[in-house]
């Protein structure tokens, strides 16, 4: 089976407080790189949220990168080609995606290029509405 990991998974593993920490957490542990991948913008998404929260949370830049490392080590990333990034932006466009959702396209597109059978994300009513064509594989940990 291949998996695809949204950032917000990423971000509810390492934030004890979190929810679906524990979910987020052993569903991390059971990943393959051989089999499971992430998109390569969440590596940005991640480091910038861990070291920008408030200040009883933020992380200190080089822990977000071990925390990277380990993410790194754990799944393959998917990158978009630039040609990739404009059609899909444009797909964006045509269906009147705004603001911050724009990433959760692309983060779906590159589920899609990965093939995945799985796609995990705690932004469940966000990826149902912009992919329903994926709805039987967008799920939550």
């Amino acid at each position: 089976m291949r998996r695809f990991v949204d950032t917000s998974v990423m971000l509810g593993a390492f934030f004890e407080d979190n929810p679906y920490h524990e979910a987020c957490l052993a569903l991390l542990g059971s990943l393959s790189h051989t089999h499971d991948a992430f998109g390569a913008h969440s590596l940005a998404e991640v480091y910038s949220t861990l070291t920008r929260m408030p200040p009883a949370k933020r992380v200190h830049p080089d822990q977000a990168g071990i925390f990277l490392q380990h993410l790194l080590l754990r799944m393959q990333t998917v990158a978009l080609t630039a040609e990739e990034y404009a059609r899909e932006i444009k797909i964006a466009v045509e269906n009147r995606v705004v603001g911050g959702q724009v990433y959760d396209a692309l983060l779906l597109a590159c589920a899609r290029k990965h093939a995945a059978d799985r796609i995990y994300t705690l932004n469940l009513k966000h990826f149902l509405k912009l992919a329903p064509d994926l709805a039987d594989r967008i799920t939550t940990p």
